[in-house]
């Protein structure tokens, strides 16, 4: 965040340099997750910087009582912008449970606010493969093939592309057998049977194929929206005839492989030049998606 222009800095100065409560009144006024990913790393190598100049003076001296005055500033905004962390996580159903250092630093690379260090590829990966090693049981609803996850005494459900918080104690009640019908003092409002026979417990990997196929699914239904304009002008005039169109990707450590018949495209080989010619957009949208290992080909006829 080079020559940052503060409100109330207006001249051109190093970022360690300006006084941190400028740049907190900066961030509060430009407050975004986009922001506080742009500031975070910012913020600690001014932490570090004004430590370093703090030693390097003559211990006790006036410029060293500044330089450390100006290290703790720094490092007591840090401790925000990591607190809104956590909450961005916590509201997103993540355990924050004690010894779950590893999930927030893997949180934090795949949101981009460790991204000097980490390639958006590496950080997919090594969020799921943490996400895989957490404590999580995981069950899949019968009737409707929701699924849920559960850490400690919290449970989530996985909605709408996110896990939510199951506050309304769907998947608990469903677990213990909670009979919504019986009488508030009857003897068989838990325990029924039929209630738990509509959970079951699953693993991981079953779970994250369903999550996966939901997120695909989703994607080729918006993607028929997006190209739909286009590929209607493609039919009119098509642009180049091609065979062996295919999109492959990673996607929560299981590989997939789109092919024009997964769009409805079953007009043959300009069909699959269609495909070939919206490929870059397809690579955008999955990586944004989260996938990773993206490869696309496709061959003229």
């Amino acid at each position: 965040m080079e020559n940052r222009e503060m409100n109330t800095a207006p001249e051109i100065i190093e970022f360690s340099e300006q006084n941190p409560s400028d740049v907190k009144d900066w961030y509060m006024k430009n407050h975004s997750e986009e922001t506080l990913a742009e500031l975070i790393y910012d913020v600690l190598l001014a932490m570090c910087e004004a430590d370093d100049y703090a030693n390097s003076c003559e211990k006790g001296s006036e410029e060293h009582r500044e330089w450390l005055s100006r290290s703790m500033e720094w490092e007591s905004l840090y401790c925000t912008l990591e607190d809104e962390i956590l909450a961005i996580m916590e509201k997103e159903g993540f355990d924050l449970s004690e010894g779950t250092d590893e999930a927030v630093n893997a949180f934090r690379i795949s949101r981009g606010y460790d991204k000097i260090f980490y390639t958006a590829e590496a950080a997919a990966a090594e969020t799921a493969a943490r996400m895989k090693k957490e404590k999580y049981t995981y069950y899949r609803v019968k009737h409707n093939g929701m699924i849920a996850k559960k850490s400690d005494w919290y449970y989530w459900i996985y909605e709408n592309g996110e896990w939510i918080r199951d506050t309304k104690s769907v998947i608990s009640d469903m677990i213990h057998g909670y009979d919504s019908g019986e009488p508030e003092d009857s003897p068989y409002g838990y325990g029924s049977t039929s209630v738990m026979d509509e959970i079951e417990e699953i693993s991981y990997e079953e779970a994250m194929e369903k999550i996966a196929a939901d997120i695909i699914a989703n994607l080729i239904f918006n993607w028929r929206k997006k190209f739909r304009k286009a590929k209607q002008e493609w039919d009119e005039n098509p642009g180049w005839p091609a065979k062996h169109v295919t999109t492959s990707f990673t996607l929560f450590n299981c590989r997939y492989t789109l092919v024009p018949d997964d769009f409805g495209f079953t007009k043959g080989t300009w069909d699959e030049g269609f495909m070939e010619s919206i490929q870059t957009e397809l690579e955008k949208d999955l990586k944004e998606a989260g996938a990773s290992e993206i490869e696309s080909y496709g061959f003229l006829d």
